[in-house]
């Protein structure tokens, strides 16, 4: 331990003057032993000499208490970071968690002699239950906003607010309730089942979205195009419909940065207004994501694709026909 000479004034310390105190411990003692042990030494020191230095103020010398201390400290400070996350869907922060599962395994530590079999096993479960935390509040927020899409979907396409989930995502849900019902914390199984949770959602919208889409009386207006349309295209698309030709854009570009980063996908299903040329002149939203954000996107993202009009006669005519713009993570 480096310990201060004392400075000219009391309360102060020396600044150019510092001892080393060095403690022999035999044996296995734990850390808070070798603590106690540590400020009987300090207690029993006293350093005669003063500094002729700059006084500087006086540190409390760094025993293993005081690094646990500091350590302790600096978990609580990112477990009050990370709860700029939200919470999951059990209600619940992440500080919440680490205050419960990871805190309590360094006062632990703290008790148990050093080289221990125990302590060798604390520090395995620690590191284990840290990794499971990580990953687990990796994927807890995004199950949180794609299940909160949810009445905002049914909102945007005219659905009944009081419409259940459907069979395979109850299924889910009930199988991650019943883990979170368990003695314990964060486990392997919890980031299995939030992940396979997350899918369900986005999938169930994408069922529901192209079923929706075989209806495409709910237009109730269209967008016209912003940009200049591109060039003719060659060819048609062979029947009364036109269907995407190629795109100059990708998609990702137009993927909303802050849903992307939340973890929000969803599918888009547009009408759009082809004229015979290829050229998307006008479009709108026939089944919603349930995001602005998304829809919004898609509508940009259209007028960047080439179509293949439709046909009639053998010849190229102006069509209005159904584009599927998923949003969608790896």
């Amino acid at each position: 331990m480096s310990v201060q000479a004392p400075g000219t004034k009391a309360g102060s310390a020396s600044s150019d003057v510092i001892y080393t105190l060095s403690l022999r411990i035999d044996g296995r003692p734990s850390p808070e032993q070798i603590s106690a042990d540590q400020a009987t030494a300090l207690q029993a020191t006293l350093i005669l000499e003063h500094g002729v230095g700059q006084d500087v103020a006086a540190a409390k010398p760094a025993t293993l208490s005081v690094e646990l201390d500091a350590s302790l400290k600096k978990i609580q400070e990112g477990s009050k970071r990370c709860e700029g996350i939200g919470r999951d869907i059990r209600g619940r922060l992440c500080s919440e968690d680490i205050e419960q599962y990871l805190a309590p395994l360094y006062q632990t530590a703290f008790r148990t002699p050093i080289g221990t079999a125990a302590a060798n096993d604390l520090r395995t479960t620690f590191t284990e239950r840290a990794r499971i935390f990580q990953d687990y509040w990796r994927v807890a927020p995004t199950v949180v906003h794609n299940r909160d899409l949810w009445r905002p979907f049914l909102s945007h396409n005219h659905l009944s607010e009081d419409t259940a989930h459907d069979a395979a995502v109850q299924a889910v849900e009930s199988n991650l309730h019943a883990l979170f019902g368990k003695d314990g914390g964060p486990a392997d199984d919890w980031v299995g089942e939030s992940e396979a949770l997350n899918r369900a959602y986005v999938n169930e919208r994408r069922r529901m979205a192209r079923k929706l889409a075989s209806d495409p009386s709910t237009v109730t207006s269209y967008r016209p195009r912003k940009s200049a349309c591109p060039a003719a295209a060659v060819g048609t698309s062979g029947t009364e419909k036109p269907r995407p030709g190629t795109v100059s854009r990708s998609l990702a570009e137009f993927y909303p940065h802050d849903l992307r980063v939340s973890g929000v996908e969803g599918l888009v299903v547009l009408s759009v207004k082809v004229n015979s040329s290829g050229c998307a002149m006008e479009a709108a939203v026939l089944v919603s994501s349930g995001s602005n954000e998304l829809d919004e996107a898609a509508l940009s993202w259209v007028e960047t694709a080439s179509f293949l009009p439709a046909e009639k006669g053998g010849k190229p005519v102006e069509g209005t026909g159904p584009v599927a713009v998923n949003f969608s993570l790896d």
